[in-house]
């Protein structure tokens, strides 16, 4: 998906593709897409949320290597935002002793 957008993307703008990012010191006239769903508009919340449960639950019924765990993109993240709000955030001693004198 994302090679179609980049190739959408870049013909229809005439702007540079992603392959162009490291050939320039600066990053400009770079090709962008933004697109906006509303899956309101083709399903109920119910249906919505069934959907993506089922998906991610066959993704991870995958089989693993010596018991790794599957997990989605951003769930690891959303897990430590989650740990974070119980916890507090987690601050390297030597980064917060940095703060701190600033």
């Amino acid at each position: 998906m994302s090679l179609l957008l980049d190739l959408i993307t870049t013909i229809l703008s005439g702007g540079r593709a992603t392959k162009d990012m490291t050939e320039y010191k600066h990053d400009y006239g770079m090709s962008q897409t933004f697109i906006a769903i509303d899956p309101s508009k083709s399903a109920s919340a119910d249906q919505i949320n069934s959907i993506v449960d089922g998906i991610i639950d066959f993704y991870k019924s995958a089989e693993t290597f010596e018991g790794q765990e599957i997990f989605y993109p951003g769930e690891r993240a959303l897990a430590a935002r989650e740990r974070s709000m119980k916890e507090g955030i987690t601050i390297d001693d030597s980064i917060y002793n940095r703060i701190i004198k600033l």
